[in-house]
């Protein structure tokens, strides 16, 4: 066993698969080899978390509060039973392309009391699941393992402004680290080979204020989880292999006397996931790796996951309507987001969270 420490503050019947040869325009096109391991999925507990917020404006005097919080999606590593938001919370979807569930709140100024102070909490109750990557077996049946929809595929091979891999300096990164699909290399093995060049080459560094695109991050060779989730995302999306990034918090309770860099600790963590064909989507963990992992392999957090982590929503860049100041892009939301309206100025504003999480 070992002791955790914060990695991040950042604020979701095999058939075996013959290579196919082919010309396409003249050009020779080699499919990928199938992968010859089986992705082993057990339940690993049970969970009820809870997220409080408070927040003091001295300088306010709020006509209504506008609160936003994530809801945990559905996917291979957590199946969600209930998420809620008090008080008023009713489900809510971000407005870009991927549509990712939230819990948005409408609080009015009833009283004096709260034309400064607001205060909510958000619960959530998770089965997580354990991941790992084994060999295949000899003569053992792998199991069946559904491919991505079309609309997923096509959401973990995007472009965006984070997952920028279609520029320049990142190109000439994938060339300098030979990050490019081998003929008939499949799926897992070209990802370790990924996730163990991010893991050799860079060092974790956590700011309050970071910039964490796969371009800034893959140039400079220095971030935190967030951002090492976000080059390899982008790294394997550069090669046509689906992958998405996963930003949530530990399932352990926060420790009052936890801090990243002089800023309060809240179990924030952000991991990725790519999907492998006839296996499904593979765990990792760059920063954990970087940071835990003092093996000459480095593989302890490739394809392992232990199921103690609650996804909030996959990949960054949400894209909220404010309903009073507009359309606003935010980066992460693995805690609460507010608005306001009203008079006066927001200096001074003091707020407070918590994050606790007992087994079911």
């Amino acid at each position: 066993m070992y002791k955790r420490l914060p990695d991040c503050g950042v604020k979701s019947l095999g058939i075996l698969a013959i290579a196919i040869s082919g010309y396409v325009a003249g050009l020779k096109v080699a499919a990928a080899a199938d992968s010859p391991y089986t992705l082993i999925t057990t339940e690993a507990q049970r969970v009820r978390a809870v997220l409080q917020f408070e927040i003091d404006v001295p300088n306010l005097q709020a006509s209504e509060w506008i609160l936003f919080v994530a809801r945990p999606p559905l996917l291979p590593g957590q199946r969600v039973q209930s998420a809620t938001l008090e008080p008023r919370g009713v489900p809510y979807n971000e407005i870009s392309e991927l549509r990712r569930p939230l819990l948005r709140a409408r609080i009015p100024n009833t009283s004096k009391a709260n034309e400064n102070h607001v205060e909510a909490a958000s619960e959530f109750e998770a089965t997580l699941y354990a991941r790992h990557l084994a060999p295949d077996q000899v003569g053992a049946a792998r199991p069946a393992v559904a491919s991505p929809t079309k609309a997923e595929r096509e959401a973990a091979l995007r472009k965006t402004p984070m997952f920028d891999f279609g520029s320049k300096p990142f190109s000439d990164w994938l060339d300098k680290h030979r990050l490019h699909r081998r003929t008939q290399e499949n799926d897992v093995d070209f990802g370790r080979r990924v996730f163990l060049a991010i893991v050799k080459s860079c060092e974790y560094e956590y700011a309050a204020q970071m910039t964490r695109n796969a371009t800034h991050v893959c140039t400079t060779s220095r971030s935190d989880c967030g951002g090492m989730a976000v080059l390899f995302a982008a790294a394997m999306r550069a090669n046509d292999i689906p992958a998405r990034v996963l930003s949530g918090c530990w399932a352990k309770s926060s420790e009052p006397a936890a801090s990243l860099s002089g800023v309060r600790y809240y179990q924030t963590h952000v991991k990725a996931e790519f999907f492998a064909a006839d296996v499904g989507w593979v765990p990792v963990d760059l920063s954990s790796a970087v940071l835990h992992d003092k093996s000459a392999e480095k593989t302890r957090y490739f394809g392992h996951d232990a199921g103690d982590f609650l996804t909030m929503h996959v990949d960054p860049e949400l894209k909220i309507d404010t309903i009073h100041f507009g359309v606003k892009t935010v980066p992460w939301l693995q805690q609460f987001h507010y608005y306001a309206t009203g008079k006066g100025k927001i200096d001074g504003a003091k707020y407070t969270m918590d994050w606790k999480v007992t087994k079911q």
